[in-house]
């Protein structure tokens, strides 16, 4: 169970979800707009997202406060969330970039987390959906 404290520490979820600009990849679309086909295999899933800038308290998150990023995902619509991939901070020059690969024919939901240098881990991004 979180304590209040850690809760209150945590990354802001909140522009997180508005820093996040996922561009999903892949021939079959999903994700709406932010959909673009660059020749990448079928299987794979390429997810980029703005770095936050603000705590969930207000205050300034700054990028040396930033030691990684964890991208969840799984075939339910909201979760469950059994796979996670870490994403080292240096995928982050400017914006964030994880490829997903090896995926299977399906529909798959992303969601996008941020740890800070104290080991506190953000709540999820808004979920994005990729068809492959």
């Amino acid at each position: 169970m979180l304590s209040l404290t850690k809760i209150k520490h945590r990354t802001s979820v909140k522009l997180l979800m508005l820093a996040l600009l996922f561009i999903l990849i892949g021939c079959g679309g999903g994700g709406g707009d932010a959909v673009s086909v660059d020749g990448a295999a079928v299987t794979n899933a390429s997810l980029t997202w703005t770095p936050p800038t603000t705590r969930m308290n207000g205050s300034t998150l700054f990028d040396s406060d930033i030691a990684s990023y964890k991208v969840y995902y799984g075939t339910t619509i909201s979760g469950p969330y059994p796979n996670i991939v870490p994403v080292a901070k240096s995928a982050c020059t400017p914006s964030c970039v994880a490829t997903i690969t090896g995926l299977s024919s399906g529909t798959y939901y992303f969601v996008v987390t941020v740890i800070d240098t104290a080991a506190y881990e953000s709540g999820y991004s808004t979920e994005v959906v990729k068809v492959i």
